[in-house]
């Protein structure tokens, strides 16, 4: 039986797992390297190698890499990318990468994550841009899955709920699974340094919603 014991890797928080052809990638915010992204691989969750930088300096952009989330599609691989406080979408050939901006990037956004729907994609994440007050957010990507259709953009939620406004109002972290036709929208509610911090969840009958938070949520 293989064991492990926390942390399993040291520094590293806000990970994400693909898992593609019997091997595990894992991408996240990294204590140590401020300006990218590494991947690490494993074939059971629980030995990690360091395959390198697969993102780095992107856009110009040379601080704050937070929170990667990588999906395939297709053989190509998508990562929303979050760097100085600013949002954007890279494309790969590979798990490893390296990947490439497509250009797109929100000012003022993180905690990026890629849903697909059949063909159709849908990105999630945390704004207050210009216009837009500090919520979660999500719209659908255009069919070129490179650029974000701004039209669709809908406010998700916002802090409301006692358990999410304990320091300031946050939600954060977004990450979508679908179960009997239902979505459910998880998400990471009020400030980390809160005793009230925890993952809670909403659910709509569609990709944006309308998400009704669950009566449970603390």
């Amino acid at each position: 039986m293989k064991m492990f014991k926390n942390p399993i890797l040291l520094n590293h928080a806000d990970p994400d797992i693909l898992f593609y052809n019997g091997i595990y990638y894992l991408y996240s915010t990294s204590m140590t390297i401020d300006h990218a992204y590494e991947v690490y691989t494993s074939t059971d969750l629980v030995n990690w190698e360091n395959k390198g930088i697969c993102l780095e300096n992107a856009l110009g952009l040379t601080r704050w890499y937070w929170a990667p989330d990588v999906k395939e599609k297709d053989g190509v691989f998508y990562m929303l990318f979050t760097a100085d406080e600013h949002m954007g979408l890279a494309v790969a050939d590979s798990p490893l990468g390296p990947f490439v901006p497509t250009g797109f990037v929100l000012d003022r956004s993180i905690d990026g994550h890629i849903y697909f729907e059949g063909d159709d994609m849908y990105i999630y994440y945390v704004s207050w841009r210009e216009g837009h007050e500090y919520a979660l957010w999500g719209c659908k990507v255009n069919s070129d899955y490179k650029t974000p259709d701004l039209s669709t953009e809908k406010m998700i939620f916002k802090a409301t709920e006692p358990y999410e406004c304990n320091i300031n109002g946050v939600v954060e972290a977004p990450y979508m699974l679908k179960k009997n036709g239902k979505y459910y929208l998880t998400y990471s509610a009020s400030h980390y340094e809160s005793p009230f911090y925890c993952v809670a969840y909403a659910v709509a009958d569609t990709p944006l919603g309308e998400f009704v938070k669950y009566k449970n949520n603390q």
